[in-house]
This record gives C-alpha cells, structure tokens and sequence, in this order.
C-alpha cells in the first residue's frame, strides 16, 4: 500500500514516502546519483522523441549527440505510443513533469537533454496553447544550444520562442528573437528556415495591422537564393 495506481502504469506515492526517496536518494553516492538522472533523463527524451513524432510526422527530428542513456533501450520508452492519441494523452498526462526534467537537464548541465526535450515539447505547448511554457522551455533549450555551440539549434529556438511571443501578443520580443533567428540560419545556409522566419516576421506584422510590412516581409530576398515569395521561390543574384 506504499503507492497507489491512478492511472495505466502510473504510479502515486504519499508526500511522506515522496520526502523520505528523496532523502535516501540525497545520501547516495555521487556516482550513483548521476546514473540514475541520466536513466530518467535517458527515458523520457526517448518517449518525448516516439510521442512528438506521433503527434506531427511532418517534423524532423534532429540528430542530438551524447543524450543520457536510459538503460531499457528505445522500445521501451517508446512502448504504448502507437497513434496520434496515444501521443496526445502521454504529453496530456507528463507534460507538467516534462517541464521539470527540462530544468533539471539544464541544472544538471546536460544540455543536449534540455535542448533535447524542449525541441519534443514544443508542437503540444503550441497546440495545447500553453505559450508561457512553451517560452519557458524554449529559453532553456537556447540556453543549452549556446552551451552546445550550435547556431542552427539557437536558431531554432529563437524562432520558437518568438512563435510564443506572437501568440502573447509580445510583438517586440517576437521581432528581436525572428531578427535573431534569421541572423542565425543565414550564418549557416540554412535558407529555407530563413524563409520560413521571413514569413513569421510577415505574420507578426499583419497581426499588428501593418500590411504593407507583412507584405514587404513577403518578398524580401534577404540576399537568399531561394526565398519564398508569394508561394513561389524567386531566384536573386
């Protein structure tokens, strides 16, 4: 009776039994600890990753290097989510911890997990409309692309956060991180993500009323070779 079945396969315990894990855990050895974080951490950017791909197929999921191993394998983790429901229901039920653990990678300085995670999460805290946390989240994983050196991930994540800010209404700080992301993937050639942010600064301006902006932003080549302009690329010099 020490922990009680709320739901399939989650398990509760007792605020006292929570407190007293938690102090045993503290007088593990340092070695031990590491391990056992890295398992958890391991576990669910490898079910974030099986859940988001279920959630939107279209998305590609990005190679991140030395995430924690979480010592059941990818089958494991990944067990259960078959269908876009079973995605949407897990990230239903683990999103609350899932932010968490992404402060706790990033506490921990194992910065591919938070970038990791936060990547995984983004598309639920967008659909679900829980803007806030999605530019919690996204401001950890820039954080950790910085740590990374990693200029296309920073990209990314400027480009979600300013996805967060629009929604909020914070159009100023949507602009700076849209600005910053298109900075970014030009550096790195990645130039039908720039088009992409060219379309979000276009959006961000409509949103405000300025269409003659929005309609700038629309052809703008940016010094790009194949921007897109009124849903067709256009070839510059």
């Amino acid at each position: 009776h020490l922990l009680t079945e709320q739901a399939a396969d989650q398990l509760w315990m007792h605020d006292l039994l929570r407190a007293y894990a938690a102090e045993r855990a503290h007088a593990l050895k340092r070695g031990r600890q590491h391990a056992a974080v890295n398992r958890m951490l391991g576990h669910y950017a490898r079910a974030a990753q099986a859940a988001s791909a279920r959630l939107n197929p279209f998305r590609a999921a990005p190679g991140v290097p030395s995430l924690p191993d979480d010592g059941t394998g990818k089958a494991a983790a990944a067990d259960g989510l078959d269908s876009y429901q079973d995605a949407l229901s897990w990230f239903d039920a683990e999103w609350r911890v899932l932010v968490m653990v992404i402060r706790l990678a990033a506490d921990r300085q194992c910065h591919a997990a938070a970038w990791y995670l936060s990547w995984a999460i983004a598309d639920y805290l967008d659909w679900r409309g829980r803007w806030r946390e999605l530019a919690g989240t996204q401001e950890v994983a820039l954080a950790a692309a910085i740590e990374l050196g990693d200029e296309t991930r920073q990209a990314d994540a400027h480009r979600t956060i300013a996805r967060a800010a629009i929604q909020l209404a914070s159009f100023d700080e949507a602009g700076r991180h849209l600005s910053e992301a298109l900075h970014l993937y030009g550096r790195v050639g990645s130039y039908t993500a720039a088009g992409r942010v060219l379309l979000d600064l276009g959006r961000t301006a409509e949103r405000q009323g300025d269409y003659r902006q929005a309609l700038g932003h629309g052809y703008r080549p940016s010094g790009f070779s194949g921007v897109l302009v009124t849903g067709r690329a256009r070839r510059t010099p």
